[in-house]
């Protein structure tokens, strides 16, 4: 029955909740200040949700979306950089950058979301026929 347990991609995919729910904890722990440890703990797990979504589609789709994932980071990264431009007549990197990464925890990790369901269905699907 947990035979999905010994599957690297298993691993992978739940990686992102341990990581976060972890690095929440610990934050929380040493800080006490619960806004800062979701904060902190969204911008360690970003990277972990990037690539479960990854491995998510290979799973779920059976084929690779990685160019147009980095793609579309490219073009989020091109936007938030001239925005901030545009908007403040000179570019803060620690802003753009802190805008980027929670701009990217925020989509994949609802592109997260919308995989599992996705993922649940297909597996209920194929269990029925």
């Amino acid at each position: 029955m947990l035979n999905w347990l010994k599957d690297p991609a298993a691993w992978l995919i739940i990686l992102p909740i341990i990581v976060f729910i972890a690095a929440q904890w610990l934050i929380k722990k040493r800080t006490h200040k619960k806004q800062k440890s979701i904060k902190l703990a969204a911008d360690i797990s970003t990277f972990f949700f990037i690539l479960a979504d990854h491995v998510f589609m290979l799973l779920v789709f059976e084929k690779s979306y990685l160019l147009y994932i980095l793609l579309g980071l490219f073009i989020v990264g091109i936007v938030l950089v001239s925005v901030q431009a545009t908007r403040e007549g000179e570019l803060h990197f620690d802003k753009v950058l802190r805008g980027f990464w929670r701009i990217c925890f925020m989509v994949f990790a609802l592109l997260y979301l919308v995989l599992f369901i996705i993922g649940v269905i297909q597996s209920l699907l194929f269990l029925v026929g």
